[in-house]
């Protein structure tokens, strides 16, 4: 998976990079090419911390935003955002997996 890191506000530390691919990784055994993730992190005023996950692959686009006081908390909930929308479109990326063999 390709992942590509931004920051508003704050800098990206090699921690929350760390955590982002540990979550994401298990992800990539349901898409045939190579899915290609954007993460942005915002921090704002009154301790907001806003994380914005996009992953695109084969014309499939999902993506997810949460925010908490926690960054690690913030990334945890958008992933298990993907993760719903990845278990609702699953049949389609399997049939496109099976398709492609």
């Amino acid at each position: 998976m390709k992942y590509t890191y931004t920051g508003k506000g704050m800098e990206v530390t090699e921690s929350l990079k760390a955590r982002v691919e540990k979550k994401l990784g298990k992800f990539e055994r349901y898409f045939r090419d190579e899915p290609e993730a954007s993460v942005r992190f915002k921090q704002q005023k009154g301790a907001r911390n806003i994380v914005e996950i996009t992953v695109s692959t084969g014309g499939v686009i999902m993506r997810a935003e949460e925010s908490s006081n926690d960054m690690y908390l913030s990334i945890d909930r958008a992933v298990d955002k993907l993760e719903s929308q990845i278990r609702r479109h699953r049949t389609k990326l399997e049939k496109r997996i099976h398709a492609a063999e």
